[in-house]
């Protein structure tokens, strides 16, 4: 029907342009700083405070262990018991080993 096109197709294009101006394009972000990651050889300890290890972050998790030593000690604030599976979950997502981090509460 004509009045349904017209109704519900407005309503589709502002979901879209909603979805596309809150997307979060990690590859574009992790290529955009390249120089970054690549500036992180040499750190030795890395920290997350309050960070919520959310699935949409997983791409600079990933570029992060990627580009820094294996013997980096890994630091992450926690709230609750869930903040903690969350954090084991990724840490061995991320061939972390349980030596080489450490949890802290906030």
């Amino acid at each position: 029907m004509p009045i349904r096109y017209y109704a519900v197709e407005p309503t589709l294009d502002r979901l879209r342009e909603y979805y596309e101006a809150n997307y979060k394009n990690t590859q574009r972000v992790i290529h955009a700083h390249e120089d970054f990651f690549d500036s992180l050889e040499s750190v030795e300890r890395i920290t997350f405070i309050g960070c919520s290890l959310g699935a949409v972050d997983m791409d600079y998790f990933q570029k992060l262990r990627d580009s820094v030593n294996e013997d980096v000690t890994w630091e992450f604030s926690y709230h609750s018991t869930g903040d903690l599976k969350r954090i084991y979950r990724l840490c061995k997502g991320l061939g972390i080993n349980n030596g080489s981090f450490s949890t802290f509460a906030l």
